[in-house]
């Protein structure tokens, strides 16, 4: 089994914040960050797996709150 690096989240640049793209770089980041963390699931016990899951997931507000954040001028 070839293991799966951590997914990086998209730069500031790589963002246009329209909408419109589809599939946009945050669509793709969220995709390879879940398999990742399926990944990272399966190489442990089964309690470890539902805690690190439940701790590591990434919900759209969240991936939406990196998008705002990343647009905005720094302070």
């Amino acid at each position: 089994m070839k293991l799966i690096e951590k997914p990086e989240p998209p730069g500031s640049n790589e963002c246009c914040g329209s909408g419109s793209c589809c599939p946009c770089v945050w669509d793709y980041y969220r995709e390879q960050l879940a398999l990742w963390q399926q990944q990272q699931a399966s190489l442990q016990s089964p309690e470890q797996a539902a805690e690190k899951t439940a701790e590591q997931a990434v919900p759209q507000n969240a991936a939406q709150q990196d998008i705002q954040a990343a647009q905005s001028p720094a302070k």
